[in-house]
């Protein structure tokens, strides 16, 4: 996995505050690791975004459960899920271990910084000036190597 394709990050939430694309959902690394990861329905320009091929780190309730591969360039569109009919067809690359609550890394500490978003929109990482802040010249590059380290990424 070339985490020089870690381009995004978005935060996934639940309207009843329950953990979103969970094991028994994604059925990592068992079975097809793949879903469909969705936008609201105010956000369909920002689904067709990111690219195949990119990486998008997922956060939920301030911890990071996955990261994920976009695979196709299609934006889905599913009436069934009203609030969020905009998919893309994601891969799980990395996924936290269970239970979240106690495993999945805390946001902070992955981007190494009191770092806060709202929204489900997908960020590009570019535009997150605070990584620039904190990790200066090069920091993308410093910031995914944070990312490898944090999540002990065998790359």
């Amino acid at each position: 996995m070339d985490l020089n394709e870690l381009k995004w990050i978005k935060n996934v939430n639940a309207t009843k505050g329950d953990w979103v694309y969970t094991h028994e959902d994604v059925s990592y690394p068992y079975l097809v690791p793949e879903f469909h990861l969705h936008w609201n329905i105010k956000a369909e320009e920002n689904a067709k975004k990111p690219n195949p091929g990119d990486l998008i780190l997922l956060c939920q309730r301030t911890q990071v459960t996955h990261l994920v591969k976009v695979l196709d360039d299609i934006v889905y569109e599913d009436r069934n899920f009203p609030d969020f009919p905009f998919q893309r067809h994601v891969q799980v690359m990395w996924m936290a271990p269970k239970p979240w609550e106690e495993k999945a890394p805390h946001q902070n500490d992955v981007f190494g910084f009191d770092f806060r978003f709202r929204g489900g929109k997908a960020i590009n990482l570019e535009n997150v000036t605070a990584l620039q802040e904190y990790f200066g010249e090069g920091e993308l590059t410093a910031f995914r190597e944070r990312v490898k380290e944090k999540l002990a990424l065998r790359i």
